[in-house]
Parts: C-alpha cells; sequence; structure tokens
C-alpha cells in the first residue's frame, strides 16, 4: 500500500465497448485492478452494464464500487454530439449553455456529470482520449494514447482527423491534467496542440502476472486447427497494424529459404480484412495463415505460452499489450522500430524496419533458426518487463491525481 492521503477516485469506462476497443480497454482494465489491489484509495468505476461483467472478481474489495450508467444516456449524449459537434465541431457551447433554463432542462435527463457528481469523488480520470463533456466541478485527468494522424493520416478520413483533433485538443485543453504512456506522445502533444509541458504526465503502461487462467492448447488445436511451431500477431486488422507486409515476409521465406512458415493472427477483423485477404490468396499462403478473430483472454494466453514467435510490425504503436504480454510469457519476440516498441523491448537486436518485406523475413528467420538467439531474446524479455509491471508503475498515478486535485483546488 502507498502512503498517500486516503482518494475517492472516479475512473469512467461508460464509452468502452468490450472485445472492440482493443488496448484500450486492456489499459483501463488493468488500471483499475491495479488501484484496487496496490493502493488503499477507494475507487469508484462509472462504467456500462457490458464491461462491468470484467470487473466483478473485483466486487470482494472494500475499496472498489461500480456504478453502471443507463443505457439512454449514451444514446442522448450522441445526440447531442451530432447536433452540436459533428455538424458544427464546437459541443462544448452547448456545455456552455447549460445555464439557460431551457437548455438546462434538456439536459438535466443525461447529464453524466451530475450522476459523478453525486458520489462524491475526489478526481475523476477518463482512460481514454475524450472527456464525455466539459465544464467540471472536480478535477478531470484524460489519457491521450496517440495523436496517430498526423504521422500516419493516409490512414483516417478527412472527417476522422477533423473530430480526433477538435475532441482530442478541446479535452486536452479542458481537463486538468493528461497522461501519456510515453516520451514521444507527450512531445507530439506539446508540438501539435500546445499543451504545457509541465500538464503532462508520462505514466508507463503496466502488465500483471501471467498466473491467470488459461485453456488446454489441445482445445485450441481442435477449434481452429493450429499446427505445432506457428508464430503469432495479435491485432485487430487496422491498416496501420501492418498485417501486410507480415504476410509478404511469408512468402520472402517461402521462397528464400523454403520454409513453409504458419501465423496466427488474432482481433477483431474491421472493414480492412477484405484487402488483407486478398493479399492471403495473390500469395498464395492460404494454407499458411489463420485469421481466428477475437479470442478471449484465456485463448489468447495459450497462444501466447505455445507461439515459437510473436511479431509486432505495427507502423505505430502508443503501447503496445502483445508485445508485453509476449515477453511477460517468455516467448520470443521481435517488434518494429516504431514508437515506443524499441524502448519496450529495450534491444536494437530484436527491432526490425516495418516498411521493408526483406527485413522482417530476415528476423524472423534468424531468431528461429538460432537457438542462442532465441535464449539471449528470453533473457532480455525478462529484464525489460520487470519496468513495466502494474504494482510499480500505479503509484505514478497516484501522484497525477494528487496533483491534478492540488491544481483544481488553489
Amino acid at each position: 500500500m502507498f502512503d498517500n492521503r486516503n482518494m475517492k477516485i472516479g475512473i469512467y469506462t461508460f464509452n468502452i465497448t468490450p472485445g472492440k476497443s482493443g488496448g484500450v480497454e486492456q489499459y483501463s482494465s488493468g488500471l483499475i485492478e491495479a488501484l484496487v489491489n496496490y493502493t488503499s484509495e477507494d475507487i469508484i468505476v462509472f462504467t456500462n452494464s457490458k464491461l462491468a461483467v470484467k470487473y466483478s472478481h473485483l466486487k470482494k474489495y472494500n475499496n472498489f464500487k461500480i456504478v453502471i450508467i443507463p443505457e439512454y444516456y449514451k444514446y442522448i449524449n450522441f445526440a447531442i454530439n451530432n447536433i452540436y459537434s459533428r455538424k458544427l465541431g464546437m459541443d462544448h457551447i452547448f456545455y456552455a449553455l447549460a445555464d439557460i433554463k431551457y437548455i438546462n432542462k434538456l439536459t438535466a435527463i443525461a447529464d453524466i456529470r451530475n450522476l459523478i457528481y453525486a458520489h462524491k469523488i475526489d478526481v475523476l480520470h477518463v482512460p481514454v482520449q475524450t472527456l464525455p463533456c466539459y465544464f467540471w466541478k472536480i478535477p478531470t485527468l484524460i489519457t491521450l494514447h496517440d495523436l496517430q494522424q498526423f504521422h500516419l493520416p493516409q490512414y483516417f478520413t478527412t472527417y476522422q482527423i477533423k473530430s480526433r483533433n477538435i475532441f482530442y485538443k478541446k479535452s486536452a485543453e479542458e481537463c486538468t491534467r493528461v497522461i501519456v504512456s510515453f516520451e514521444h506522445v507527450k512531445k507530439d502533444i506539446i508540438n501539435f496542440y500546445n499543451i504545457l509541458d509541465n500538464k503532462i504526465d508520462v505514466n508507463r503502461i503496466g502488465i500483471s502476472g501471467f498466473d491467470k487462467e488459461s485453456v488446454k492448447f489441445d482445445e485450441l488445436v481442435k477449434k481452429f486447427e493450429i499446427p505445432a511451431g506457428y508464430m503469432l500477431y495479435p491485432a485487430q486488422t487496422w491498416e496501420h497494424k501492418n498485417h501486410m507486409n507480415l504476410l509478404k515476409a511469408i512468402d520472402y521465406i517461402n521462397k528464400k529459404y523454403n520454409e513453409m512458415l504458419f501465423l496466427v493472427c488474432t482481433g477483431k477483423k474491421n472493414e480492412f480484412y477484405s484487402n488483407i485477404d486478398k493479399t492471403i490468396k495473390e500469395l498464395g499462403i492460404e494454407n499458411q495463415v489463420l485469421f481466428t478473430g477475437f479470442v478471449s483472454e484465456e485463448e489468447l494466453n495459450t497462444l501466447n505460452d505455445q507461439a515459437s514467435l510473436v511479431v509486432i510490425p505495427t507502423l505505430y504503436e502508443a503501447g503496445s499489450f502483445p508485445l508485453l504480454e509476449a515477453m511477460a510469457h517468455k516467448t520470443p519476440v521481435i517488434c518494429a522500430k516504431t514508437t515506443s516498441l524499441p524502448e519496450t523491448i529495450g534491444d536494437d537486436e530484436y527491432v526490425f524496419d516495418p516498411y521493408s518485406v526483406e527485413d522482417i523475413g530476415e528476423h524472423i528467420h534468424k531468431i528461429l533458426n538460432n537457438p542462442e538467439v532465441i535464449d539471449r531474446n528470453i533473457r532480455n524479455s525478462e529484464k525489460q518487463i520487470k519496468r513495466f509491471q502494474w504494482n510499480v508503475t500505479v503509484s505514478s498515478f497516484i501522484r497525477s491525481y494528487s496533483k491534478a486535485i492540488e491544481e483544481f483546488n488553489k
């Protein structure tokens, strides 16, 4: 336990959809569990009914409480955003009009702020990029995970870029403090949004121990027809996740080394998957690739344990839980030399150029055919993963909450 004064901390995860929010869901769930397990603070989670199930195991702790927000809050606020922000790009003006009586009556039934105020919390952390609304009477923090739209604009529509920059920037300006996971994100926020350096805290992401439940590998073999000796890449099929070059690297290895490797990809299949499927067929590697879609945490634990190699070829990553999980499972892992990944893995021997099919292929071939490299890789992971443990990193979040309260009350 930490010796900070007792706080009543609210965590807002109402807008996170289980199984569809990727690393944001992992981040928020891991943080909540760490706050409950490793601090003496009172934690109140404001969430939806589906996500509440994931927190049910924490109900046994005296310092934990769940508040389920009714679904109609989402629909009314969605309508408000569409009327006042999707068209105008200035939803904060709507909330500024809350003092006008007829506007106040309209918003009263769906003002999430009033619901949260009723629980007398000291501080509210929204572990996603945007506040649900503005003009709070309590200190607030957001976690701004990335400003990827400035680095890879080709993967976003004009509307998506505009929307991100309106809401991300406004939320960063309005909240009391901003939390990021890596220094490169902090630099982006300063450079692109002109947010002051001393308002942003770099709080490293964490990962829990892996004594968690798993399933028998035989069950997965039967379910998915997975062969022994497979590679693993857990990621939704967003274009920047760079499945394309990984698939081409498999084809490169086929042709240069006459090695028929098998790749398992987990994660939600989104709209870009049709392009991936087309590439698989064009390369003629249908028998070497399996996209499972979303798998449970227990199934992913087993897949990590049994994989010969985990490959993370993404073109941008604010913080990679798949990389951390592979390291924690002591599974050999290599990754792209982009954003947070080299800092996380901590050794240039295991990073590659994600834009070079040849470089990806050569790194895969080298590690799979060299037991000494595998041993070094695992020892490196054992060393680096110590920096990313929730029981260590959670104290930085407590400091951020304390600073937010102190600054708000000045």
